[in-house]
Order: C-alpha cells, then sequence, then structure tokens
C-alpha cells in the first residue's frame, strides 16, 4: 500500500487521476480552496477514480458539513481533530502493515475508526 500526500485540490486532482487510489483522505480546507469549493469538486475526483473510496475531513463540528459531504459524494466524513488524526493514523498504519487485506477489509477499517458512516 501506498500513501501520497498533497497540498491542494488542483494536485489531488492531478494525482488521484494518475494513482487510481482506493481511498482519498480529502481535506475540505487545503489551501486555495475553502470547504465549499473543495466539496463541489468530489464528483470531479470520483470521475477521475470511480472505485475510489472518499473521506471527506474537516475541523468543523459534527453535522455542520456532512450533509452536504454526502450529497456531492463523500463515502464518509470525519471531525479532524486531534483523537481523529490518531484514529485515521492508527488505521492506515494497520492497513499498510496488512497490505494483503481485501477492499472491503481496509474499508471496515475505515468505518471502524470514523464512526461516521454514509447515510
Amino acid at each position: 500500500m501506498d500513501v501520497h500526500v498533497v497540498d491542494t485540490v488542483e494536485d489531488a486532482m492531478t494525482e488521484v487521476a494518475r494513482l487510481q487510489p482506493h481511498i482519498v483522505l480529502l481535506d475540505l480546507n487545503l489551501p486555495g480552496s475553502g470547504a465549499e469549493e473543495t466539496l463541489k469538486r468530489i464528483p470531479e475526483l470520483q470521475e477521475k477514480s470511480p472505485d475510489a473510496k472518499i473521506v471527506a475531513m474537516t475541523g468543523y463540528p459534527p453535522g455542520y458539513l456532512q450533509e452536504e459531504a454526502a450529497k456531492y459524494g463523500a463515502d464518509f466524513t470525519s471531525k479532524m481533530d486531534m483523537d481523529s488524526e490518531k484514529k485515521i493514523l492508527t488505521m492506515l498504519l494497520h492497513m499498510i502493515r496488512n497490505s494483503r487485506n481485501s477492499m472491503e477489509q481496509n474499508m471496515r477499517l475505515i468505518e471502524a475508526a470514523l464512526e461516521t458512516p454514509k447515510k
């Protein structure tokens, strides 16, 4: 399993098209793009990598952008704080260590770590 990090929404678009990832952890407040603009780009991400599961991450209070994220096609949303960052990093480390997991097993790990499945 490879992990790639980008700094902007534009870089995310390029890398998602190039890499065809299984999972995209998308910070809704990337430099140069506000949350609303980033949300509106989720369908474009899905078009570039139809099999990718998109996790929209935000520092906003729970519920604030979750409906919007689901409306635009995010598979999951997560409030980003120190606890959730630790959960996500732990989950990614586990997935990397067990890279023979199926996509279904990895998605169960994400659901458990985020505890906010798409409605």
